[in-house]
């Protein structure tokens, strides 16, 4: 079998072989020394303080090193505590057994009790093998269900840990195994970077926009601007309130239970609107006349009008790829109609923008609901530029979320082939090529 990552210049090449017959086993303790750390104390002050880590800072196959604390150890406790690269670190309570490896992203590094350190006993192992089987058995195979003690917090032991019976492959075999699965995590992780980047120059370019329009950055300055109570817009631009001819808003379909009939036609609902897209997953269908203005097509704009949570309210979505002939959408979400002052697109964008501030025009009901108050959200104030300015502000925002959806996609894709190569590289299922050299990963 090969599979060929797209864009990345990189080639993995693997080969089916039976199940892992000829893998001899060990106990996980048998190959690793297995450490606990410190529990936290703020009132020990022996010796100097120094940068730990905790189980918040260790997922799968990754560190986190956001946000790094720091405690008190001693030079006993520093020197015993310390992390050497190619040290496994396993979460003892949380996410139990999540494992990544501490490749010495900066120098004197210790780790607190509720993290197990796994240090390789000799040179037959590659604990990235390692983190990577944890992450099979423990996400994907369910191998370690009650692994866990059975308290008030679950927990996994140091004895119940070091008792984990591992496949020991040869050393090479681990290497290309560790390297394959490793080329696709970095793909991963430079793919997350790519939206993270995106998503954070979407921001800029948003706020660029609603100030200045859409002009060149080293035009900026010579636009004449003018303060309003909703910041500095250009000189020639409205301020209207969202009800003044800018949208209206239109509540879904309601239905009864004897109505329900999965031939009739499909209702969009709030689980169903994610991310700036909807998704037809579709739980309800219904047999029952629809308004026109109930009906849903293709460049509508739906938002989550209730939610136990405030911060879902003003989750939005446009209808794209309709796969039906008819659709509605349920009572709880809103359809955004533009008004004469808008194009459509630019009306999305104002809805997603730091003008609207959904959660403000939500009422907190008696039954824990969160719902959209739609007589205060039209009293909202947003900038109305000329609507050719708008269509131009609109273009550039939707150059960098289409950049941003196919990164998106490509994530997509590598983690579904992560999750595929994970199993059955861990199983024995599909077997790496074995080489000398390690795959150019660049």
């Amino acid at each position: 079998m090969i599979v060929n990552i797209d864009e990345m210049g990189s080639e993995i090449v693997a080969e089916c072989l039976p199940d892992r017959a000829g893998w001899p086993t060990a106990r996980l303790g048998d190959l690793f020394d297995i450490t606990q750390g410190k529990a936290l104390n703020r009132r020990d002050r022996n010796g100097q303080p120094l940068p730990f880590l905790r189980t918040a800072n260790v997922f799968w196959g990754r560190l986190d090193l956001t946000n790094v604390d720091s405690m008190y150890f001693s030079p006993a406790e520093a020197a015993r505590l310390q992390l050497q690269p190619g040290d496994l670190l396993t979460c003892e309570g949380g996410d139990i057994g999540r494992t990544a490896i501490w490749e010495e992203e900066f120098s004197r590094c210790l780790y607190q009790n509720h993290i197990h350190r796994l240090r390789a006993r000799n040179d037959n192992v590659d604990p990235r093998f390692y983190m990577f089987w944890m992450q099979a058995a423990f996400t994907l195979w369910g191998r370690m269900e009650g692994q866990g003690n059975n308290s008030t917090i679950p927990n996994l032991s140091k004895e119940r840990l070091a008792s984990f019976e591992v496949p020991l492959p040869p050393l090479k075999e681990q290497r290309a195994i560790a390297d394959v699965l490793m080329t696709v995590q970095r793909a991963k992780e430079a793919t997350e970077k790519v939206i993270a980047a995106t998503k954070e120059l979407r921001k800029s370019l948003m706020r660029h926009l609603f100030t200045y329009g859409p002009v060149p950055i080293h035009e900026a300055p010579n636009v004449k601007l003018k303060q309003t109570e909703i910041g500095e817009i250009p000189e020639h631009w409205e301020v209207r309130m969202l009800g003044d001819g800018v949208a209206s808003f239109v509540r879904g379909t309601s239905w009864r239970r004897s109505e329900e009939d999965q031939s009739g036609i499909p209702v969009i609902a709030i689980p169903n609107i994610r991310g700036g897209s909807v998704n037809y997953d579709i739980k309800y269908r219904i047999r029952r006349k629809i308004g026109r203005d109930k009906h849903v097509s293709n460049g509508d704009c739906l938002i989550v009008g209730s939610s136990g949570s405030v911060g879902n309210v003003g989750r939005l979505a446009v209808v794209s790829n309709l796969p039906f002939d008819e659709a509605t959408f349920a009572s709880f979400a809103l359809k955004a109609v533009p008004g004469g002052l808008v194009v459509p697109a630019y009306l999305r964008l104002v809805l997603t923008s730091t003008f609207v501030d959904f959660p403000s025009c939500c009422k907190h009901a008696a039954d824990g609901k969160f719902n959209l108050q739609v007589d205060v959200l039209r009293q909202t104030k947003v900038p109305v530029p000329p609507l050719d300015e708008q269509s131009a502000i609109a273009e550039q925002v939707l150059s960098i979320e289409a950049k941003s959806a196919k990164e998106q996609r490509r994530h997509q894709a590598l983690d579904s082939l992560f999750q595929c190569l994970l199993h059955h590289l861990m199983s024995g299922q599909v077997r790496v090529r074995q080489y000398d050299e390690p795959h150019d990963e660049t």
